[in-house]
């Protein structure tokens, strides 16, 4: 029985070393280095869902990880039946410094449901194609309400109603900067205290609400964010 016990690890250092070895043979090539590589991701509407007709938010993320700063220009096109060419298009300049990584908003107008969405991002310099994104593509029917509760749980209880409301949740940080943002929206349900935290926000809130937006507040935080914000002062 001893000598079995001997023989077995000397089997395996006899196994193992040329293994061990092979990345030093002659001839063998060294594997590829990765680069790292300009990023980006797109999310169309309001988590994920917009309503064709008015203005979409379009949030975009691109991150740079390479050691180059980069100077890009971000483009999209979609059907727009009043356009000559029954397409419009938009661009917008991007600049991205090495290790950086930014978060625009930008806005759409899908006039019909979309089939297929692209956005991408090229070199303001060459033209060439640096990173591209197609966010999902989920549109509201007319007859339905849509329905947007900020902060996760707001809505959990609505869900079996469904079939009549599109209901969808965002994190605070996924509101719209711009008033035009909330178009198609029916009811905008308002938690927790984080929505109140950006000026671009809350001035946005105010102009769609006095254009007549409607929106409710859940729970003691946000009735008391509500009441301290400029937002409540305006709307008395």
């Amino acid at each position: 029985g001893s000598p079995m016990r001997l023989r077995i690890p000397g089997l395996l250092l006899l196994l193992l070393a040329p293994a061990a070895a092979q990345d030093d043979l002659p001839g063998k090539k060294a594997r590829p280095e990765v680069k790292p590589e300009v990023r980006c991701f797109a999310k169309l509407g309001l988590g994920g869902q917009y309503r064709p007709g008015g203005w979409v938010p379009l949030f975009l993320e691109a991150s740079n990880p390479t050691e180059d700063d980069q100077e890009l220009v971000v483009e999209a096109a979609m059907p727009y039946g009043e356009h000559p060419s029954g397409r419009a298009t938009f661009s917008r300049p991007l600049d991205l410094p090495k290790g950086s990584r930014k978060r625009l908003q930008l806005y759409v107008r899908p006039l019909v449901p979309l089939e297929g969405f692209r956005v991408e991002c090229r070199s303001a310099r060459t033209g060439i194609l640096v990173c591209a994104a197609e966010p999902g593509l989920q549109s509201v029917a007319p007859s339905r309400v849509f329905l947007v509760s900020v902060g996760r749980g707001g809505i959990s209880k609505l869900r079996e109603g469904g079939a009549h409301c599109a209901l969808s949740e965002i994190e605070p940080g996924e509101l719209p900067e711009r008033p035009e943002g909330y178009d198609g929206v029916d009811w905008l349900l308002l938690r927790g205290s984080e929505w109140a935290e950006s000026p671009a926000v809350l001035e946005a809130l105010t102009r769609w609400l006095e254009s007549g937006g409607s929106a409710a507040v859940s729970g003691p935080e946000a009735l008391r964010t509500l009441a301290a914000s400029r937002l409540g002062k305006r709307l008395g």
